[in-house]
This record gives structure tokens, sequence and C-alpha cells, in this order.
């Protein structure tokens, strides 16, 4: 009995359709791990962003200082993990406190601004200027290390050319390198702890 073979041409059809499907499992795959990364980080921003804002209703309103801030804050996290992304591996910490913001005041946390309400704000303890707290970073993925603070020049952008922010009222968004001047970095000086 002759066996019948496969004709190359269509051997080679197969192969190729088998190539273009993997690539496509392999992209995909991909990019869901990214994903899923981009959403850890977002995660620790919020979870951290919330622990500022608890830290600052236990303490009069004021968030930590930024020489101690990873300390100060570490009770009102769930695990300690919350102050690692994802893309840094190894690292203790790899968020940053704006540091205009050590001991500044936030007014208002927890009111809508509502009717009657006064929205939550940042209060400059020198200019006594009220800035609505949705527009000024507190945190923001930094570089690697314990209790590190800076400003717009700290910012390290590890999320497609972007990096996470976490603002005085709470929220956090993802910022692009070329639009991180358009968060409020304000000229903050820090007023002395109570």
């Amino acid at each position: 009995m002759a066996r019948k073979s496969i004709p190359v041409g269509a051997l080679i059809v197969f192969v190729v359709l088998a190539l273009i499907v993997a690539g496509k499992w392999f992209r995909a795959v991909s990019r869901s791990r990214s994903a899923r990364v981009e959403n850890a980080c977002l995660s620790n921003t919020k979870r951290l962003s919330m622990a500022m804002r608890a830290y600052a209703l236990d303490h009069g309103e004021r968030f930590p200082a930024a020489a101690t801030w990873c300390d100060d804050i570490t009770p009102y996290l769930h695990s300690e993990q919350a102050l690692i992304c994802p893309l840094a591996r190894g690292a203790r910490a790899s968020y940053a406190m704006n540091q205009r913001m050590s001991h500044t005041h936030v007014g208002g946390i927890g009111t809508e601004g509502g009717p009657g309400e006064q929205p939550e704000t940042v209060v400059d303890p020198v200019t006594e200027e009220a800035v609505d707290a949705a527009r000024v970073v507190v945190l923001f993925d930094g570089p690697e290390g314990w209790n590190l603070a800076g400003g717009p020049e700290a910012v390290r952008y590890r999320h497609n050319d972007g990096a996470y922010f976490g603002f005085a009222d709470g929220h956090v968004k993802w910022g692009r390198r070329d639009r991180a001047d358009q968060c409020r970095w304000p000229q903050v000086v820090p007023s002395a702890q109570p």
C-alpha cells in the first residue's frame, strides 16, 4: 500500500498559520502581564494616598513629614508591599512624597464641596492660599528607597513613559512625562509640626 504524503505547499501554509497564531497569543499574554503590572501600581498608589489621608485625619489634618513618611503611614497599610511598584524589583519602597507637602495642612478631609461645604484644600501656611486638593500631588512613582521625597525632578516614568501620581484628595492619575507639569507642585513652605 502506498502512503499518501502531505503536499509541501500545504505543510508550509500550515506552519505559517501556526506561527501567526502563536505570535498573536504571545502578544496577548504579554499585554495581559503589562496590564496586571499597571493595575498593581495604580492600586498601590491609591492605597498610599488613602494611608496619607488616614494619617492626616489622625494628626490634625496634616500630612506626615517628608523625612519619615513611609514609617508614618505603614501602620495604615495592610502590607508594606503597597510601597513597592511591581517594576521596581528588590526595592524596599519605590514611591516618593512631594517634599513640599511635608506637614502641610489639608482642610476639609471627607467633604464633597456640596452646598454649604468647602471642598478639600491644601493650605499654604505662609500665603494662606487654599489650593484645591484634587490638583496637588502628594506622592508619585519615585526613586527606589525608604522615606524618599522630592519634586517633579524625582518622578520615575516606569509605566509606558508615564508615572502614577497620588493627589491630596486621594485620587490617583497616570500621567505622561510630557504632561507631568500640568500637575500642581505648589511652593508650599512646611509649617511647624503641631
